[in-house]
């Protein structure tokens, strides 16, 4: 593939990339650079096969391809994400109210809580860019979802949801 099919790829998914990383951190610039630091390290790990794959001209082939992109950077936003868990929590310090019991989760639950709720992905393809066994994430999704209805029912009692 030419550079310009890979920006090509890659245009694409920037709404679901850029959706994904700020859930991970709320900052828009910072959401930024971890996908391009992600997108990055893609390419670097996957730049053989980048370069001895042809563009598809089946629109199925052409999908694969895009999913395999697509996985591949989620999965490397997710590990930067896990590595810069310090400078992240700095700026979920900052968050305001209305999202704090979601921003308190670790970056695990986001994780899985996004991939499911927002991008609608299924078990098996979240276990995919995580690295998580389906049970791990069924549960973390649990147990993510038991701990934001917590925190709602702590803030309405208190007056402050």
């Amino acid at each position: 593939m030419e550079i310009k099919e890979v920006e090509h790829f890659t245009h694409l998914l920037m709404p679901r990339l850029f959706k994904y990383a700020y859930a991970l951190v709320p900052d828009g610039k910072k959401s930024r650079e971890l996908i391009a630091d992600a997108y990055s390290v893609f390419l670097v790990r996957e730049l053989d096969f980048i370069k001895g794959t042809a563009l598809p001209e089946q629109r199925k082939a052409q999908a694969t391809l895009k999913r395999f992109f697509l996985m591949g950077i989620l999965q490397e936003i997710y590990t930067l994400a896990l590595k810069k868990s310090f400078d992240i929590r700095k700026v979920l310090m900052d968050t305001s109210a209305e999202y704090k019991s979601f921003y308190e989760l670790t970056t695990t639950q986001r994780s899985v809580v996004i991939l499911k709720e927002k991008l609608r992905f299924t078990p098996e393809q979240i276990s995919e860019v995580m690295g998580l066994k389906k049970y791990q994430v069924i549960e973390c999704l649990y147990n993510s979802r038991e701990l934001l209805a917590q925190n709602d029912v702590d803030w309405e009692e208190h007056g402050t949801h």
